[in-house]
C-alpha cells in the first residue's frame, strides 16, 4: 500500500471497513464484548477490537467524518496520539502523511493491548506507551465498565457506570515530549485532564514546539473557557470542528494551530 494516502481514498477505505464491520455485528453471536479480539483488515494493517461497536464508531469518526484531518504535514512528520485506544487514530495519521511517525499513548490495559498489536505491523513508525498523560508524574485511578474491555468511555473521572478502577501510571505529557524537537501534531483525548495539561505544557516551554493539536473537550462552560483561555495564552487560533460535538454529553473536538512555533530547519 502507498505510504502516503489522500482523504478520499481514506473515505473510501474507511467505508469498506464500516459496511464490513457492520455485515459482522450484524451476524454477531454471544456477547457484544468477546472474549478474544476481532481482527479486521483497514487500509491495509489488521485492526484488533473486543467489540465491533466501538471499531464501528471509531471508524465512522475517524475515518468518514475524519474529525482529525488537518491537511497536509511535513513529510516525515512527528505525531503524537494521546488516548489512542485500539489504534484507528493512529492508523489514520500513518497512512494520511508521508513518512510520519507516531507515538501513541494509552493507559487502559485492555486496548493497549490491541494497540500494541497494530504497532508490531509498523515496525519504527508506530511507537506505544503504556501511562495516562497528566499534569504530574505518579499513580492514578482509571475508571471504566466492567466486562466492556476497550470501551471509549474509560477515564480518571467516575462517571456512569464506571464502577471498575485500575491503578495506571500517570507521566507529564511535558515530560513524554522532551525528547521532540517539534511536535508537528498532537492529538489528546485525555477525558477531562485537558486543562491541567494544557497548563503544564504552557508553564514548561513545551507548547512552542508544538505545532497542530487536535483536542477532544469534556462538558461544561467554564471547561471550554478555560481551554480556549490557555490556547489564547499559547498563541494559538483555534475552532470547533463542524460536526463532532455529542448531543449525548457535550463533548467535541477543537483543532488549535500555533501562530509562532518553534522549528527545527526543515
Amino acid at each position: 500500500m502507498k505510504d502516503r494516502l489522500g482523504t478520499r481514498a481514506l473515505r473510501l477505505i474507511g467505508g469498506v471497513a464500516f459496511a464490513t464491520v457492520g455485515l459482522r455485528r450484524l451476524c454477531r453471536w454471544g456477547p457484544a464484548y468477546a472474549s478474544s479480539p476481532y481482527r479486521i483488515r483497514i487500509a491495509g494493517a489488521t485492526v484488533s477490537t473486543w467489540n465491533l461497536d466501538t471499531l464501528s464508531w471509531s471508524l465512522r469518526e475517524v475515518f468518514l467524518q475524519q474529525s482529525y484531518e488537518v491537511g497536509n504535514l511535513p513529510a516525515g512528520a512527528r505525531i503524537v496520539d494521546v488516548g489512542a485506544n485500539m489504534g484507528i487514530s493512529s492508523l489514520y495519521f500513518l497512512r494520511r502523511h508521508l513518512g510520519s511517525t507516531v507515538l501513541a499513548v494509552e493507559p487502559d490495559d485492555h486496548a493497549f493491548a490491541l494497540l500494541t498489536s497494530l504497532a508490531g505491523q509498523f515496525r519504527e513508525r508506530l511507537s506505544v506507551l503504556q501511562c495516562a498523560a497528566a499534569s504530574q508524574n505518579g499513580r492514578i485511578n482509571l475508571h471504566r465498565e466492567p466486562n466492556k474491555p476497550g470501551k471509549l468511555t474509560a477515564s480518571i473521572n467516575p462517571g456512569a457506570g464506571r464502577v471498575q478502577h485500575i491503578e495506571v501510571r500517570a507521566q507529564r505529557l511535558s515530560e513524554l515530549l522532551a525528547g521532540f524537537v517539534v511536535v508537528d501534531l498532537l492529538k489528546m483525548d485525555v477525558e477531562g485532564a485537558e486543562t491541567e495539561i494544557l497548563h503544564d505544557l504552557i508553564v514548561t516551554g513545551t507548547v512552542r514546539r508544538i505545532h497542530r493539536i487536535v483536542l477532544e473537550v469534556h462538558p461544561g462552560p467554564v471547561e471550554a473557557e478555560r481551554v480556549e483561555e490557555l490556547l489564547d495564552r499559547a498563541g494559538f487560533r483555534y475552532e470547533e470542528q463542524p460536526g463532532t460535538r455529542s448531543e449525548s454529553d457535550g463533548t467535541y473536538l477543537l483543532h488549535a494551530v500555533n501562530c509562532s512555533p518553534a522549528t527545527d530547519g526543515r
